[in-house]
């Protein structure tokens, strides 16, 4: 099964949210394919990257 999750942040940001959503990633990650959706508004960071398990795709807001 494939999951989405979508956050307006996700680490390396700092917040209750993004940890939730990280939490909850991760160890959706050990028995699903897991992809997070969000945003970097500076694009400084990697548009894919993957941390852990998790696939991360970030894009500019």
């Amino acid at each position: 099964m494939k999951i989405a999750q979508i956050c307006p942040r996700f680490p390396p940001h700092i917040g209750g949210i993004e940890t939730h959503v990280y939490e909850i990633s991760k160890r959706l990650a050990k028995e699903f394919d897991v992809e997070v959706l969000t945003t970097d508004p500076r694009g400084a960071l990697a548009d894919v990257e993957c941390i852990g398990d998790v696939a991360v795709r970030r894009f500019r807001s």
